[in-house]
Order: C-alpha cells, then sequence, then structure tokens
C-alpha cells in the first residue's frame, strides 16, 4: 500500500474512531446514520446525508454495494460507468477523483475501507441519478442572464431507491441509470449521435482530415475521399459504399452537408473539411453540453409544441409528436441575446402596434431622436409622455438634454407595412417583452447566419403560424386572416390591431443549443455566438473542494515556548477556539497580501487552532471555513497576536428546531466588507462554494461544482475587449476601485424593494461574461455551518449574523462581538 492510500485509511480510522476493527459494515451504517447532520464528513468528502440516509432506511440500514465483505457485482458493475459515464454524457472526473481512485484500487478493503466505499458509492448514484434527470447545476440561474428556464426538482426518490436496491448484477447498472434520463426528443437523438461518435473512436475509425491541395474531379479515386467518406458516415450523412472514389452518391451528401451547416458552397471545400476534421474530443465536448442543456429542458416535451432552436435559428411546431410546420427565425444579437425560456402562445394578434421596449428606446432610437427630431414621424412612431400618457411633439423636446436615465417617454409605432413587427404578432406570456412576431425586413431571412434581432423571434412565415393556430375558428382562415390585414391597412382611420385568443394554448421552448441532429440522422454543430457553450463549460469544469489544499506543507514554524524571542521581520499568531462537529474544517488560512492592492492576495499559511505560529510578518487576510475576517491583519515584526474565536449560540427561541441555517447578515456594513474584500484581493474567490440539496451555499466537497469560482474580471483588465455599454460600466467602477470599497457600485445589499429576499442573506453582484457582457447574478445565501441543531454552537469571526429555523421559518438577528 502506498504512502497516500496508508495515509488515507488513517484518517479514516480516525473519523470512525468508535467502530472496531471488526465491526460489521451494517453496523457501522446504522452509527453512521444516527448522527443528526444534514452533511457528514468523509475525509475529504461532504456527504449530503439526509439523502443518503433515505435510502438506507428502505433497506433497513444494510449494505447495498457489499456482499460477503466484497464489492458486489452490481458494485463493481456501477464502478465500470463511474470510470467511463461518456456514454451518458459525463466525464470520469465528473465522478471520480483522485482519493476515491486510490481507494477503489486498494486491494486490502478492510471492513472501514469497505463502510467508505459503500457510503460513497450510494452517494455517487444519488449525484449521478440526479444529473441525469435535470442537469449538473443546482440552479440555471448561475449560468447567466439568458436562461429563465425553471429549475427542474428532484422527486423521484422513491423510484431511485427501489430501483437501488433491486440491483445484483451489474448488467442491470445501465437500464437503471436510463430510466432517470430525460424522455424528450433533443436529449436522445443527442445520445444517439454520441453513441456512434464513441463507437467510431473506440474503433480507431474517427479520421483527421487535411484537404488535397490536387483539384478533386468527380468519377476520380483520391484516398482523402475514402477518409471523408468514413468520416461523413460518423456524422450520420447516408454514404453508400466507403471506397476512394468521389461519385454521384458523395456529392448529394455534400451538398447535404452544405444545407445544414448553412455555408452557401458547394462541393469539398476547406469549410467542408473543417468541420468534419475536427478532433473526436473536440465534437463529443459539444454533445456533451448539448445534452447537458437538453437536460434543463423538461423531461418530454408536450405532443403539440413549438421548438425554436437559437443556435440554428430554426422553428419547428410538432402535433401529436410529429413535425408539420418548419420555417426560418431571425433570433437576438450577441449582445441582445434570445433568452432560453419556455413559454405559451395565447393569442394571434393581426395589425398589431410596436410599443419600443425602453432598451431598444433609449439604445437605439434616442441617438436617432438626437440626429433628427422628425425620425419618429418618418417611421409612423407616436411620442408619449410616461407619466401622463399624453401625445408629445418631438420637435418640442430638448433631446440634447435627454439621456437614457433621464428619458420619460414612451414611443408606440402604429399597425401598417413598415412596423416592426409586421402584419402578425404572437404575444407570450413572460415578463421580458419577448414575443414571436412578423417582420418589415423579409429579406434578411435570406442570410445564412441570422442572429439579428433585438431578442424576440422573427418568423420567415408567420401567416402560416397565425392559420394553424386559428385552424378551428372558421372565420380566421387563411382568407378570414387576409381580409382582416386587408381590411386594416385600406382603413381611412390608423389601422387597429385584432386580437383573437387562441382556443388552444400551445407551448414554446426556446434554447440556444448549438449541436442538432437532423430528421434523417445527421449530426451538425453551429457557432457558439451567445458564448452559451464556454459559459457551461466553465462551470462543469469547476470541480475543486474547498477541502482539498496540501494543508501540511503551509504549516509555518510552531512557538512552543511563548517566551522565547521572535526574530526580525517575523511575527507570532495564533487562533483560540473550541471546535465541534458542526465544522468541517479544523484549519485558518492565512493569505497574505498587499493592503489596498487588488488581486494581490496569496495563500501563505494553514494554521490549527490553539498553536502558536512563527510567520513572516506582514498584512494578511484570515480566512476560516467560508469566512473571511473583515480586517486586514497587520502582523508587526517581533510582535505577537492572538485572536479568541467567538463562540457563538443560537438564540433560545430556535432551541426546538432540528435544522437552523446561520448565514451572514448583509443588511450589516461589516459583513458587506467582507464580500467586497473576496472580489478586491482576489482574482479569484478563495472561497468555494457549491449549492446543496437544502438550497443554500455551503463549502464545496470532492466531486461538487464550485458555483462561484468562474466570477472575475479580467475581461476589464483585457486591452481591446468589446464591451456592452453597462459591460463598459461595470468596468469602470472596478478598474477605478483602489480599495474594497470601490466595488460598492457592483453589488446590491440590504433592504431594496427585494427586501425580505436580501435580509435573508442573498446579494446581487453584476460581474463580466464572455462574449462581453455585464451579468447581474443573485447568489444563494452563504452558510456558516451546514444546516444543524437548534442547540448547537459554531466558531466564528465577529460580526453581524442572522439565523433561520427551518420548522418555525423564524428568522433572529446574532451580533458576535469580539472576545478580549
Amino acid at each position: 500500500m502506498g504512502y497516500r492510500m496508508f495515509r488515507l485509511v488513517i484518517i479514516f480510522g480516525f473519523l470512525f474512531m468508535g467502530m472496531a476493527h471488526a465491526q460489521s459494515v451494517s453496523d457501522s451504517i446504522k452509527q453512521w446514520a444516527a448522527q443528526d447532520k444534514s452533511l457528514q464528513k468523509l475525509g475529504k468528502y461532504l456527504i449530503q446525508a439526509d439523502s443518503v440516509k433515505l435510502v438506507y432506511g428502505k433497506n433497513q440500514f444494510q449494505p447495498i454495494w457489499i456482499e460477503d465483505k466484497v464489492l458486489s457485482s452490481a458494485a463493481l458493475g456501477f464502478i465500470e460507468v463511474l470510470k467511463n459515464p461518456n456514454e451518458f454524457g459525463f466525464a470520469k472526473s465528473d465522478f471520480i477523483d483522485p482519493q476515491l481512485d486510490q481507494l477503489i484500487m486498494n486491494t486490502d478493503k478492510k471492513a472501514s475501507t469497505l463502510f467508505w466505499l459503500e457510503i460513497l458509492l450510494t452517494d455517487k448514484w444519488i449525484q449521478m441519478s440526479k444529473y441525469l434527470y435535470m442537469g449538473r447545476l443546482a440552479d440555471y440561474y448561475v449560468l447567466d442572464d439568458d436562461t429563465k428556464l425553471p429549475k427542474k426538482t428532484f422527486n423521484r426518490w422513491d423510484e431511485l431507491a427501489s430501483t437501488l436496491l433491486s440491483l445484483n448484477e451489474a448488467d442491470q447498472i445501465r437500464p437503471a441509470l436510463q430510466k432517470m434520463e430525460p424522455k424528450n426528443r433533443i436529449y436522445k437523438s443527442l445520445k444517439q449521435a454520441l453513441a456512434r461518435l464513441l463507437t467510431a473512436e473506440f474503433e480507431d475509425n474517427w479520421k483527421s482530415l487535411t484537404l488535397p491541395k490536387e483539384k478533386l474531379v468527380l468519377g476520380s479515386n483520391y484516398e482523402f475521399i475514402k477518409d471523408l467518406k468514413v468520416q461523413m458516415i460518423n456524422y450520420g450523412f447516408a454514404i453508400e459504399s466507403i471506397d476512394s472514389i468521389y461519385d454521384d452518391s458523395l456529392n448529394k451528401q455534400i451538398a447535404l452537408f452544405h444545407k445544414y451547416y448553412r455555408t452557401g458552397e458547394k462541393g469539398i471545400t476547406a469549410n467542408l473539411v473543417k468541420s468534419l476534421g475536427y478532433s473526436a474530443e473536440v465534437r463529443k465536448e459539444k454533445i456533451f453540453l448539448a445534452m447537458e442543456k437538453a437536460r434543463m429542458l423538461s423531461d418530454d416535451f408536450e405532443p403539440n409544441h413549438i421548438f425554436v432552436n437559437l443556435a440554428f435559428q430554426e422553428f419547428k411546431l410538432f402535433e401529436n409528436s410529429q413535425l408539420v410546420i418548419e420555417m426560418k427565425t431571425i433570433n437576438g444579437q450577441k449582445f441582445r441575446r434570445t433568452p432560453t425560456m419556455k413559454d405559451l402562445v395565447t393569442v394571434v394578434e393581426l395589425n398589431p402596434t410596436w410599443t419600443v421596449p425602453y432598451s431598444i428606446a433609449v439604445k437605439d432610437k434616442l441617438p436617432k431622436l438626437k440626429e433628427n427630431p422628425g425620425y419618429l414621424a418618418d417611421h409612423n412612431m407616436t411620442l408619449y409622455d410616461g407619466s401622463s400618457g399624453a401625445i408629445v411633439d418631438p420637435e418640442s423636446v430638448d433631446w440634447d438634454s435627454v439621456t437614457k436615465n433621464n428619458f420619460s417617454y414612451r414611443i408606440v409605432q402604429g399597425s401598417g407595412n413598415e412596423n416592426a413587427l409586421g402584419l402578425v404578432k404572437f404575444p407570450l406570456t413572460n415578463p421580458w417583452a419577448i414575443y414571436l412576431h412578423d417582420t418589415n425586413e423579409r429579406n434578411l431571412f435570406s442570410k445564412d447566419q441570422r442572429l439579428l434581432s433585438s431578442g424576440c423571434i422573427r418568423l420567415e412565415k408567420p401567416f402560416v403560424l397565425a392559420e394553424y393556430l386559428l385552424r378551428d375558428q372558421p372565420s380566421y382562415d387563411m382568407d378570414g386572416i387576409n381580409n382582416i390585414v386587408k381590411a386594416g391597412l385600406n382603413s381611412e382611420y390608423d389601422p387597429q390591431p385584432t386580437r383573437v385568443k387562441v382556443k388552444k394554448t400551445l407551448p414554446v421552448y426556446a434554447t440556444f443549443i448549438t449541436t442538432d441532429v437532423t430528421a434523417d440522422g445527421v449530426v451538425r454543430f453551429a457557432d457558439d455566438i451567445y458564448g452559451s457553450d464556454l459559459r457551461l463549460s466553465g462551470i462543469l469544469k469547476s470541480k475543486d473542494s474547498a477541502l482539498t489544499e496540501d494543508i501540511d506543507s503551509l504549516r509555518p514554524q510552531e512557538v512552543t515556548d511563548t517566551l522565547q524571542a521572535i526574530p526580525e521581520n517575523k511575527s507570532v499568531i495564533g487562533f483560540l477556539g473550541t471546535l465541534n462537529g458542526n465544522h468541517v474544517s479544523k484549519i485558518v488560512k492565512l493569505y497574505k497580501c498587499v493592503n489596498n492592492k487588488r488581486n494581490s492576495c496569496e495563500l501563505k499559511y494553514a494554521l490549527d487552532f490553539n498553536k502558536n505560529y512563527t510567520v513572516d510578518s506582514g498584512d494578511y487576510i484570515a480566512i476560516f471555513e467560508n469566512q473571511i475576517h473583515a480586517d486586514m491583519l497587520s502582523l508587526i515584526s517581533r510582535a505577537a497576536k492572538l485572536i479568541k474565536m467567538t463562540e457563538l449560540h443560537l438564540p433560545g427561541v430556535l432551541a426546538g428546531e432540528s435544522r437552523v441555517r446561520v448565514f451572514h447578515d448583509l443588511n450589516a456594513g461589516v459583513e458587506q466588507k467582507r464580500i467586497l474584500m473576496e472580489n478586491f484581493y482576489f482574482s479569484k474567490s478563495p472561497l468555494k462554494f457549491s449549492q446543496y440539496d437544502f438550497g443554500d451555499y455551503y463549502l464545496s466537497s470532492l466531486g461538487m461544482k464550485v458555483m462561484n469560482e468562474r466570477i472575475d474580471y479580467s475581461m476589464c483588465l483585457a486591452k481591446g475587449a468589446r464591451l456592452t455599454e453597462e459591460a463598459a460600466n461595470v468596468c469602470k467602477v472596478y478598474n477605478r476601485a483602489k480599495s474594497p470599497e470601490g466595488l460598492h457600485g457592483l453589488f446590491v445589499f440590504g433592504a431594496t424593494s427585494l427586501a425580505d429576499k436580501y435580509s435573508d442573506g442573498e446579494y446581487t453582484q453584476s460581474w463580466l461574461s464572455k462574449p462581453g457582457d455585464r451579468v447581474k447574478i443573485s447568489h444563494k445565501r452563504r452558510l456558516l455551518a451546514a444546516p444543524m441543531s437548534g442547540s448547537g454552537t459554531i466558531l466564528v469571526f465577529p460580526g453581524s449574523y442572522k439565523a433561520r429555523g427551518d420548522q418555525s421559518a423564524k428568522t433572529v438577528a446574532i451580533k458576535a462581538a469580539a472576545v478580549n
């Protein structure tokens, strides 16, 4: 057994000192389950104990994966899937880390090791089941502002438990996991395409293509053609024979490629070779991301629904799960992205007017009005006072004095052929003014790339959709619709909108998925113009744990004789306090910093409690678990600083609660200061948070996604970065900040119109995300400990906190004063 494996088993032994070597795995499970904690630590893992206990409770706390003191066939089968989960759209690193890998490989599996594997495998089964059903993100808001989908909740515990407890053999594992996968059309087609890719990769049949310099003549033989045919089969094209002849059959499939990939080209081109020549790893990653997005959608689509793929600018309408209408769309621009959402069509509006959204009014119309106050009249637009609703003459307004901050008008464009919404509008129910509509710029549908709108979805054939939605209302057949539109346009007065309520509302899905499978099985890829794949990939790859640092190498020299002289440029520091089982970390980290210098802090030391250490003199930030000390610690040469932690007792009113959450009171300046320090002094937050089943942030565990790691302001420091106006304003605040307080303008704390929400520990932060947008993200509250009993205590730095009982929903403020 290697040193690391030996040390791992020793650590495990200390964790379960009460478990004798000969104690059965079953007894160990019962003893572990008896601990009343929502999170329980196993080495460097935090186990979501409530979920795991639920499963074992249905099995009378007997082992699931251990038989006769060895791993069962089902356990070995599951481990194989965990090590090779590509078929499900996952990577090995999503589940297996070096520590678990070593534990599995260890052949000397004592009772303690088997117990650990038993708990971890059950935890991994729960994790993988949830990942399959609802995706790897605990909440979709962490992805970007664009994703407006409601978060799916996992409500299949009985099914999960019964399936898990019925496993006996290795060959049952995959079918059992497949039960948890989405049933929607998008996911299933992507998984089929992935299977084809994995087969080609496994058989070493994925081809790397290089375009020959010679001219390729139809009917001739080329070795390149054989590789091209093999690769086109990997992509799902119907190639009749795998040989080196450039034949008509291949030429037809090449034409199909150009159609599906929207190149506007013919024949074997550099773009074709480039698109088909990407490595299997690159294409696999794209499919993985698309499958992740498909998991965010409904488990299965309604038989009748509309699906708009924003990445390909395509509209498809399904009736009884069969495609009946398809057309091109025009979607939001790179910096005015159409959100990913689910909505409903409830109304068809003919001859619509257009009330210009505020964002478009100040970004697009205001500059035009400054140049020409007659712009509105030239475009059939009317200006209204925002307060009184009275019509305002644009010529009477001093447009030079109007800015986006004092713009107090409403602009409405009348019905007609020049209306930006065209002649038909399909209002949706969302609050973001996103809907489907016709357009007065139909020529734009001839473009291959059509991300051109300000966010709404323009339709190539809107009257076809109108006729379909009103098909059960005889007076609104195509002739009836055309008559209403013509009558409005020929009216002596301003044409008035005609709103017709549909008898059967129709669900609408809009999503940006850059991998798609056509009806004939061809997989195609679109450019990630929205940056959606980039953002998602960044989150999914952030799996570092808050508990994995190599602490031993960071411990400074301990001082045992407090009367010993302190050397020049050295200081003595110690943190005093009594730890208990509500803490998962037992050390204080010291980051050496330059006072009021941005991104200057680096991890220097790790200190045990109740010991004194000799460290370099200087300025430091101290962090214990997920708390930052609100004051920079200045350690003076040849001086000692001993810091007594405050023991926080929960108020008596919460004494009877089984689960109490303790978090920062962000109405207090001292707690806001911690957030500002974290974002000023560190390029990446030193606090690694994951979101757990109980809904809040707490320290990340091995294998979990770190929700806050991707937040940074590096684009503000990049030269020549193209930013939106809002993003540029964020960078102004960030770049001008000379101290943590200078970042205050990027945050919303405390009492707002959402006072109750923010007083419960959440806050909003503006930051930058590629391709150069401002993102406003609402952070979950950060717990100082996992939900604990109302009689519990924890060690904290001085500050202002709140405690909330899950049963009573009572929230109580707590002040933690410094201890002398």
